[in-house]
This record gives C-alpha cells, sequence and structure tokens, in this order.
C-alpha cells in the first residue's frame, strides 16, 4: 500500500489565499464598473424620474383617468395631451375609482402615486406605497385597476403621420 505524503500548512498559505480572494474581489469590481450612482442609478434619488411624467390609470385595460405630476417646473401639461388634471405647488390630489364592485382611493402628488384606501380584501395595492419612477406600477387585482407612470412625450410621437413608415425592410 502506498502511502501519501503530509501537507501541512505553512505561513506563507494564508498569506496566498488572502491574496487571491482580495485580487479576485477588486477584478470583479474593476469589470463591474463599481458600486457608483451612474451604474447603479437607483443609489441616487432622482432615478427615473423625468422632466415631465404622468400618472395614467387602467379601469378594465381601457385608459380611464391620466395626471399630469410635475416635477419642479409648475409650466403644465404638454401640448399634445388634454390632461384631466395638473398638479401644482405639492398637494395631493385624492381620486377614487371604482370598479368590479370595489373602490380604491389614489393620491396624486409631484413626486409620486400612492393608494391610500381600497376596500378590496387584499390590501396588496395599498402595501404597495408611493411610486415615483416611470414604469413603476400600483395594481389591483379585485377591481381590476392599474396605476402606472409614464415618462411624457413630444407631441409628434403622439400623431400619427401616414406620410412616414413604421418600419423600413430592406
Amino acid at each position: 500500500m502506498m502511502r501519501y505524503p503530509k501537507f501541512r500548512p505553512v505561513p506563507w498559505d494564508g498569506a496566498l489565499i488572502f491574496l487571491i480572494i482580495s485580487l479576485s474581489i477588486l477584478f470583479a469590481a474593476r469589470i463591474s464598473g463599481g458600486f457608483s450612482a451612474a451604474r447603479f442609478p437607483g443609489l441616487s434619488g432622482d432615478a427615473g424620474r423625468t422632466p415631465e411624467q404622468w400618472a395614467v390609470v387602467y379601469i378594465d385595460g381601457v385608459e380611464a383617468d391620466r395626471v399630469f405630476l410635475s416635477s419642479g417646473d409648475q409650466s403644465g401639461g404638454e401640448a399634445g395631451f388634454k390632461a384631466s388634471a395638473e398638479l401644482s405647488g405639492g398637494k395631493p390630489e385624492a381620486r377614487i375609482y371604482q370598479n368590479n364592485g370595489y373602490q380604491i382611493q389614489a393620491a396624486f402628488r409631484p413626486d409620486g402615486v400612492q393608494v391610500i384606501h381600497a376596500d378590496c380584501p387584499t390590501q396588496i395595492c395599498v402595501h404597495t406605497g408611493r411610486i415615483a419612477h416611470t414604469g413603476q406600477v400600483i395594481v389591483c387585482l379585485p377591481s381590476r385597476i392599474v396605476i402606472r407612470l409614464e415618462a411624457g412625450q413630444d407631441q409628434n410621437k403622439n400623431q400619427t403621420n401616414s406620410a412616414e413608415p413604421d418600419i423600413i425592410l430592406g
């Protein structure tokens, strides 16, 4: 039977392991670009905010209401939309929406939207809290109401122009 030599740790083994782990962490941070607000926009407070933002309320998949959320410039809405409301002065505006036998109350402020009361059994829409970034949604499944934040678009993008093709095939 053949005997294998016993390996015993030497002081340099610990230093070598520490060096390998340190270099791998530094290499991984270098490749990923580090942890900065530019790389991870969620670290800054204004991430996802656009100068013009709309809160759009959908009931059963159909747009029912559109509220302009101003973000500091009190210039009003865009020319291409007829907004049902424009918020100014930072005052919250509460609105009530009903569908499917349930009722929710949403508070619209220039810094976001929040469902403050709902009589649905799950209360998920209330527990979602305030949304402030473009693309975020609040969903109330029992009442089939969705509140979504959408970025402002210029007037030309909203109008269809038959002279311009939608897609070009080469």
